[in-house]
């Protein structure tokens, strides 16, 4: 069940976090910490670059999992408010994956919720992610 201060989506557009900054903010939240993961650089094997990463996933199932991710991040520690969005879909080199952001009345809360939620994501979510090389190679990755 969906708590009602928590949110978590899958989509395919740009994340754009200072929105989801705006959807935490509260009279009550003294505190919003965020996390945004980006498509790093990284050379190959053969020392060939990166290109972009395909994510993808069964949609329903990753969408729950990220949901319940949420909701009981947002009961461990009393957060006013819980964003997670993740993307799926080719993403290029320096396009942000993923996005948490979490609102708490004090600081350490919105930080260990943030970070928690981030960890559980890798762990848990049945994302998964193709490398895509520029030489056309492409291979599977274990986790985020």
């Amino acid at each position: 069940m969906q708590h009602a201060r928590s949110r978590a989506t899958l989509t395919r557009d740009v994340i754009r976090i200072e929105k989801l900054c705006a959807e935490v903010a509260h009279a009550e939240a003294g505190a919003i910490a965020s996390f945004l993961g980006i498509v790093r650089a990284e050379s190959g094997p053969e020392g060939e670059p990166l290109e972009a990463i395909d994510y993808s996933g069964y949609e329903p199932m990753a969408a729950g999992v990220l949901q319940t991710i949420a909701d009981e991040a947002a009961r461990s520690w009393a957060l006013t408010a819980v964003r997670v969005v993740h993307r799926l879909g080719v993403l290029r080199v320096g396009e942000a994956s993923v996005a948490v952001v979490a609102a708490s009345p004090h600081r350490a809360a919105a930080f260990e919720a943030a970070a928690a939620i981030m960890e559980r994501i890798k762990a848990d979510a049945p994302i998964f992610k193709r490398e895509i090389w520029r030489t056309g190679r492409q291979s599977w990755v274990d986790s985020l």
